[in-house]
């Protein structure tokens, strides 16, 4: 994101839902028509199909395409998220499931779905057709040409009423914001580290006066990101260098899905209502 959206992203901390209708590809939400002759229009997902709104997320930071495409031309920064789920599966058929994650210990279960890329678009989603509604909305809202690959996406579903507040006919929601875990500093930032830290601290002492806060900003690093020596990539160190511990699998990632627990039987999410089952809280 653009520098200045990072200071406002803290200062009010929250950030913004993607709605249907907002998205930049113009295949997001669009589903397979039946025949040619079909308008596409009838078969994209709209706000009066109560749809969630989305946090969209990478699970790497050194993308230099998503740098200049996101960062303000490698001028803004990359927030870094760290969010312990449990692995689980949401039936689409009775062939299919998409994997995802739950997130753990948070009064709303919330899901976090990677991006399925593919060739094709995902069949129409309809209510209440099949017994595997929300498995098909859900199928229809993280399928994504394979142009798009390169940028390993996750995505968080939360249910509009759970906005905090409405703005503009923009929704926002502080969730994320409690597994914030640090900054990463584009290579062009005009804005060092030592300067971003001290801007942290004065902003912590005059404006936060939540306990939590105050203390997860103790623990919130700030890394400036540099061209890697050889290859076409951006280093994020400390992030790199295994912030969270030994999960080797975690690293360079910008969205750190944690202690992810490898159990033969996994929890399944409902197939009509996308509630869990058997999870512990």
């Amino acid at each position: 994101m653009p520098y200045e959206a990072f200071e406002k992203t803290i200062e009010n901390w929250n950030m913004k839902l993607t709605l249907a209708h907002e998205a930049n590809d113009p295949f997001e939400f669009m589903a397979q028509c039946e025949d040619e002759n079909r308008d596409t229009r009838q078969y994209i997902i709209t706000a009066q199909d109560r749809v969630p709104g989305l946090l969209c997320f990478s699970r790497h930071m050194s993308s230099a395409a998503m740098w200049g495409h996101y960062a303000d031309s490698h001028k803004g920064v990359c927030l870094a998220f760290g969010f312990p789920a449990e692995k689980t599966y949401i039936p689409c058929s009775s062939e299919e499931k998409l994997p995802c994650y739950i997130v753990k210990n948070s009064k709303i279960k919330h899901i976090i779905v990677p991006v399925k890329y593919a060739s094709e678009r995902a069949p129409y989603f309809q209510q209440n057709i099949t017994p595997y509604t929300f498995g098909t909305m859900v199928r229809q809202l993280v399928t994504k040409d394979q142009s798009w690959e390169n940028e390993q996406e996750c995505r968080i579903m939360i249910d509009i009423a759970e906005a905090d507040y409405f703005k503009n006919g923009m929704a926002f929601t502080s969730f994320p914001m409690q597994y914030l875990r640090g900054v990463i500093l584009g290579a062009r930032c005009g804005y060092g580290a030592e300067y971003v830290n001290k801007w942290l601290i004065q902003f912590s002492k005059t404006h936060l006066r939540d306990n939590n806060h105050l203390q997860q900003f103790g623990n919130f690093f700030v890394s400036q990101g540099t061209y890697h020596w050889k290859k076409f990539k951006i280093d994020g160190r400390p992030w790199e260098d295994n912030m969270f511990g030994s999960d080797q699998l975690m690293k360079n990632i910008a969205l750190t899905i944690a202690n992810v627990k490898n159990v033969e039987e996994l929890p399944t999410l409902d197939a009509q209502t996308g509630k869990t089952s058997n999870l512990a809280h």
